[in-house]
């Protein structure tokens, strides 16, 4: 049963709706959201249809390890490498294509949805695994490029 809810510029009643691709882009990361579920009011305002603490565990996507992403390790005090994950040689410091990864997102009782995130992939030297160069760059563009994608739907604007 769909909770009637007011929208939040101009108080009218609210129904959901879902989302075709939206996409946003930050520096070495592109996320595209499909079929993200919105609240829409009859003067058109969209607003994020979930609850605050699934938009910040959205903004987490990668620090909460629910993505399952092939991602590097780090070697070295002090001069740092990136090392495959399985066999532990290094990874080329030079990516020769981007990759898609698609990850499910699933809040409460509404309709799931998922989210591609579009990066540059470094072989292993060794056994060619295809890796991410690391988390910390994932936590870092994630949320602007998130905020990118919700602002090109047109949610949360005036």
């Amino acid at each position: 049963m769909e909770a009637r809810v007011k929208c939040y510029q101009c108080r009218r009643s609210t129904s959901m709706e879902v989302l075709g691709p939206v996409s946003g882009e930050e520096p070495q990361l592109t996320m595209t959201v499909h079929g993200l579920p919105v609240q829409v009011c009859e003067n058109g305002h969209r607003h994020f249809t979930h609850t605050k603490g699934a938009l910040q565990r959205l903004l987490r996507l990668a620090s909460e390890g629910g993505a399952p992403l092939p991602i590097s390790r780090e070697k070295g005090r002090l001069f740092k490498r990136r090392v495959c994950s399985d066999c532990g040689a290094g990874v080329e410091r030079k990516s020769r294509r981007w990759q898609t990864f698609h990850v499910e997102m699933q809040f409460t009782e509404l309709p799931p949805f998922g989210i591609d995130l579009t990066l540059p992939v470094y072989h292993c030297r060794a056994c060619g695994k295809e890796h991410i160069r690391s988390s910390k760059e994932i936590r870092e563009r994630a949320p602007a490029a998130l905020v990118r994608a919700l602002q090109a739907a047109g949610i949360g604007q005036e």
